[in-house]
């Protein structure tokens, strides 16, 4: 998946994720939220209609327009690749990265895990998926995937609270059928 910009346009003024918004029930306090590869800020905007204080947006693509219509008091924008962002230290209530994580470099996926977790407060929740290694774009040159033993190993020191391997045949939302391959979590800091 390169055409982010595509996916962009396709997916404004969709509804937030259901696993964000499921992750929302385990969500102790609402000070701070960091969106990972926020795209069309749908998600953004969930978190601030949630009642967060501070809601960091995180993407490589430039802040869509729909933001200006956001409160610059509670919200911002960060254009970066999540491998070069500086994650704070025991700063957010939530980390969503909706679909987002398969795109690290795999390189680096070990230390960009080792940074959100650290940037979570204690009880913070930290919800987003990876790709397995059956996934059709699973050794792409810009996808990473990993296996179950993996994505566990990337969430330890968390207790999770919830896990789930979905794999089927379905589009893509820029139209292609693919076979996904997904490790859906939700996961707390201790």
């Amino acid at each position: 998946m390169s055409n982010w910009p595509a996916y962009i346009e396709k997916t404004k003024n969709k509804h937030p994720r259901p696993l964000l918004v499921r992750a929302m029930e385990y969500v102790e306090h609402k000070d701070s939220a960091l969106d990972v590869g926020a795209g069309a800020l749908n998600d953004s905007r969930f978190l601030l209609e949630s009642g967060f204080r501070k809601v960091i947006a995180l993407d490589i693509e430039a802040v869509p327009e729909v933001s200006q219509s956001f409160d610059r008091n509670i919200f911002s924008f960060q254009k970066s690749a999540i491998e070069d962002f500086d994650f704070p230290a025991d700063s957010f209530d939530l980390v969503n990265a909706q679909f987002v994580l398969p795109f690290v470099r795999k390189s680096e996926i070990g230390r960009v895990m080792d940074a959100i977790k650290k940037s979570l407060h204690p009880n913070g929740i930290f919800v987003g998926q990876f790709f397995g290694l059956k996934d059709s774009w699973a050794g792409g040159k810009d996808v990473s995937a990993f296996s179950r033993k993996e994505v566990k190993k990337f969430l330890e020191g968390l207790d999770i609270i919830y896990f789930d391997e979905e794999e089927n045949d379905n589009k893509t939302l820029l139209g292609p059928v693919k076979h996904w391959h997904i490790f859906h979590f939700i996961a707390k800091r201790k």
